[in-house]
């Protein structure tokens, strides 16, 4: 089995006690960062769809206490990623938007860790082709940033939310973000709403074979051996539409914030997933009024295949199945709760069992 390390946070626990909880989590999650070496260079990848603020976007505390952590074991520490192209765009013969605008924007330029905004180093500099015989939904491979080459270690930032066309966002998904565009158009087109690319001026001339989810699964192939942990600091979810503050630029997205939150770790990228649906799907039933509910159901009919939150154990997801298919991880969870209340982890274990 694979361990989750979870710590409850009191929603009206202040930055210091935050902070700390979440470097204990990171620690215990990693036996005490074993694989660190003085001087090597760690990415930490947030979820930067956009410019929106957590919970759209990685909390700025998880990015700071966990680079503070690391910097004092004597590491390098780099934050890097491509926002969603609906704010930034780089192919070949074009490029628009900024990353460093969204990371900045969104709250997590305020705490100080360096940024790299991968698409500034270029279409054909900046990326490398990546095959896998376990990447069967990529025929052709696709392309990486070559980031991925140059950190020694790589710890994983995501938030909790919803999805419009992916049902949900949390750690298997968050490595969209170090695609090249192209690779990005190609794995789009297996999903819902191609209309929208289409309308964007962007093309998108790859057949549909529906495998949208496992293309986005198998990115994670890329990262596996160099993957250390992934965190989830969890004061905050959207459980509707999300992970941009508004869908379709219409319906607002609805966020929760728990009286107590948590925050959890793994080694395991698909059991971190996991214990990440779990909690989501608990806040998704738990705290989401049925009016909300029905909103995103009638609003979102043609992606509601992808969304069955509320309706199937998180084994049954289709990024969790996958995953741990293709070896990614494991769906046989062993969780280490601390400051969690007996109410609360009843309530998570009953879904995930």
């Amino acid at each position: 089995m694979s361990q989750v390390h979870v710590s409850g946070i009191s929603k009206n626990a202040v930055k210091s006690d935050i902070k700390k909880a979440i470097q204990e989590i990171l620690l215990k999650s990693t036996n005490n960062l074993a694989f660190l070496k003085q001087g090597d260079l760690v990415l930490l990848k947030p979820a930067l769809n956009s410019p929106d603020p957590y919970p759209a976007t990685t909390n700025p505390l998880a990015l700071e206490a966990v680079a503070e952590l690391l910097t004092e074991r004597g590491a390098r520490v780099v934050a890097g990623d491509q926002s969603g192209m609906e704010h930034v765009v780089l192919l070949a013969d074009r490029k628009e938007g900024s990353s460093l605008d969204c990371y900045n924007k969104s709250g997590m330029g305020k705490s100080g860790v360096e940024f790299k905004a991968l698409e500034d180093d270029g279409f054909e500099q900046g990326y490398r082709h990546f095959t896998d015989s376990q990447a069967k939904s990529w025929p052709k491979g696709f392309y990486v940033s070559k980031w991925i080459d140059k950190a020694d270690h790589i710890i994983s930032l995501p938030r909790i939310s919803t999805h419009s066309m992916a049902g949900v966002t949390l750690g298997l998904k968050n490595m969209v973000g170090i695609l090249r565009d192209d690779s990005r158009l190609e794995f789009h087109a297996d999903g819902p709403y191609k209309w929208i690319f289409g309308s964007s001026k962007l093309k998108v001339n790859h057949p549909n074979t529906h495998k949208f989810i496992e293309r986005m699964v198998e990115i994670n192939l890329a990262v596996q051996d160099k993957l250390r942990a992934t965190l989830f600091l969890a004061t905050e979810a959207q459980t509707t539409f999300g992970p941009d503050k508004k869908a379709v630029g219409i319906f607002k997205t609805h966020k929760v914030r728990p009286e107590e939150g948590l925050v959890f770790a793994s080694a395991d990228m698909v059991s971190a997933d996991l214990f990440a649906l779990a909690f989501l799907t608990y806040l998704y039933r738990a705290k989401t009024s049925l009016p909300v509910k029905l909103l995103e159901k009638f609003s979102l009919l043609e992606a509601m295949k992808y969304h069955k939150l509320g309706k199937e154990n998180p084994r049954a997801n289709r990024f969790i199945k996958y995953g741990s298919e293709i070896g990614l991880g494991n769906i046989d969870v062993d969780m280490k709760y601390e400051n969690v209340s007996e109410d609360l982890k009843k309530r998570i274990e009953k879904i995930i069992n």
